[in-house]
């Protein structure tokens, strides 16, 4: 079986679990997806691997290599691990091959995750999921395969996607009005919010409201679970802070936040002025980058 006959597959019976909906499935279904996309992306950077290198670009590592009589050096793939995500993100970005890594970062947070969180895992809590899959995936075979793909992915699972995609991105926008709606204490914290899933059941659609005193909490319209703002607020930091050191680290720009001075975290919002964690603001200004 050839990679990329590997890599739909993988999507295909992702998508079959999902839809069979047990929990055993649907942790089947989180693993799949995940590796099936993690598949393509290599069967691309094999395809565009010189001739005679041992698919270099898609192996951890690369090694210089002699053949011939002129000492001709190539680089060839050696061992037998293939790349990483971070090697498989900065040769994308060398080749200018496009993906969804924003999407493909989420899936990879619920992959890691699955198996020691979200005690109430059901079918709607993995909507995000499946829809992040399905636009990852139709975009790159798309636009950087220049395949159709719902024919790569076979009619009964691009529709399946398609519509679990539908009616998730419906109601996510009607909790994105909701959380632009809010006053929130710092945009790191308002931007995390927007990336991270249900700690119960893995859903993306979490909804904010106030309490008596005004406070925001954070309801998920896929189990119920209610969070305060000392359930939340630490996690979702956290997550804009890893998104933005990497986008930052690929672009080449200067990072937005630092070292705070206060509580040592690294989460202070060089724009505001402010600390994302402790909400700080020191007089001199001085932070650490």
């Amino acid at each position: 079986m050839d990679l990329r006959t590997n890599a739909i597959e993988s999507i295909q019976v992702g998508v079959e679990d999902y839809q069979l909906g047990t929990r055993p499935r649907l942790l089947s279904a989180v693993r799949n997806i995940h590796a099936g996309i993690l598949l393509l992306f290599k069967d691309t950077l094999r395809e565009v691997s010189p001739p005679d290198s041992n698919d270099a670009l898609m192996m951890a590592i690369i090694a210089p290599s002699r053949s011939g009589t002129i000492n001709k050096v190539t680089f060839v793939g050696v061992g037998h691990k293939t790349a990483t995500v971070r090697q498989i993100k900065e040769r994308f970005i060398a080749l200018g091959i496009k993906a969804d890594w924003d999407r493909f970062d989420r899936i990879g947070r619920i992959r890691n995750e699955v198996e020691h969180l979200f005690p109430k895992l059901d079918k709607k809590g993995l909507e995000r999921l499946i829809s992040d899959a399905f636009i990852v995936v139709s975009s790159f075979v798309r636009d950087e395969l220049n395949l159709n793909p719902s024919h790569v992915l076979g009619e009964p699972t691009w529709h399946a996607m398609l519509e679990v995609n539908e009616v998730y991105e419906r109601e996510s926008r009607e909790c994105a009005e909701l959380i632009a709606k809010i006053r929130w204490k710092s945009i790191v914290l308002k931007a995390g919010v927007q990336k991270m899933a249900c700690p119960k059941c893995a859903s993306g659609l979490l909804e904010p409201f106030d309490d008596s005193e005004s406070v925001v909490w954070l309801e998920c319209r896929s189990c119920g679970s209610n969070f305060s703002p000392d359930a939340y607020e630490w996690w979702a930091v956290m997550i804009e802070l890893e998104a933005e050191e990497f986008e930052a680290a690929r672009s080449g720009r200067e990072r937005l936040y630092s070292d705070c001075p206060e509580c040592g975290n690294r989460a202070y919002v060089i724009e505001e002025k402010q600390c994302a964690w402790c909400l700080c603001r020191p007089r001199n200004n001085g932070v650490q980058k």
